[in-house]
């Protein structure tokens, strides 16, 4: 059975909007969205991908005998799939870290900040927009072997007004790949990234959002590094008064993510 974590505010703060009371209710936002966030099945997900591929090939060309031969199966990533397709992720209150960060040699080769979405839009360029943690002395990705398949968390994002009409939605994932090694040592982390899936923003609200990535650190020794780094999704929401909100992601070279807002 699907688990799901939800996140509920319930005060609503009321915009400086001068409209009657029942107009106003409208511009009315959740001091505190609703955020739910679950693990993806990666293979279900590349294979639900690379099926919309396929569809969208058969329309333009109309080739409906190719279309009849598609299979789903995916030779590069042909591993035994989770049985668990999905998996909740525990969101927790931000407090002190206590992660362990030593002399690192990594580098962050991708992006430290990128736009998600502005004006309401998707804006991210996902040839771009990411980021790695990967050890200096790399000179070329070949250099680095033992990638583990990638992670995927699916997530969404959602404001009512005083009519507890849902305003703003936005769901997106966040995706990893890791455990790649240099000469046979340490976990890193690449592709790294925060990409957009739905969009909606109701008439006289709006929407921006961007992603910061935090300098990658080393959670183990100097000889044999693990991977860290902190990925911030932040957005600003309202009419005429904006509320700043945040989902935070620490993602390891060994896999494991965290999440807190």
């Amino acid at each position: 059975m699907l688990k799901k974590i939800i996140i509920l505010g319930m005060i609503l703060t009321t915009s400086s909007w001068s409209y009657g009371s029942q107009d106003s209710k409208y511009f009315e936002l959740d001091k505190k969205p609703t955020i739910i966030i679950e693990e993806e099945n990666i293979n279900e997900l590349f294979q639900d991908i690379k099926r919309k591929q396929k569809l969208e090939d058969c329309a333009k060309n109309k080739n409906l005998s190719n279309c009849k031969k598609y299979s789903s199966t995916l030779i590069a990533l042909s591993t035994k799939p989770n049985n668990a397709s999905t998996r909740a992720l525990t969101a927790n209150k931000k407090t002190s870290s206590n992660k362990k960060s030593t002399a690192s040699n990594m580098v962050n080769l991708g992006k430290q900040a990128w736009k998600f979405i502005q004006d309401k839009k998707a804006v991210v360029d996902i040839k771009t927009d990411k980021a790695t943690a990967t050890p200096t002395e790399a000179k070329h990705w070949n250099q680095l072997s033992g990638w583990k398949k990638p992670k995927s968390y699916k997530f969404s994002v959602a404001y009512k007004n005083g009519w507890g009409f849902t305003v703003i939605k936005l769901t997106g994932r966040f995706i990893y790949t890791y455990g790649g090694q240099f000469q046979e040592k340490g976990q890193y982390l690449t592709n790294v990234a925060v990409i957009p899936e739905k969009v909606s923003v109701s008439w006289g609200h709006n929407l921006n959002a961007r992603v910061e990535i935090m300098e990658p650190i080393n959670m183990n020794t100097i000889d044999d590094p693990i991977a860290g780094m902190e990925v911030a999704i932040k957005w600003a929401v309202g009419t005429l008064n904006k509320d700043q909100q945040a989902i935070m992601f620490f993602v390891t070279g060994e896999g494991d993510v965290e999440c807190y807002n």
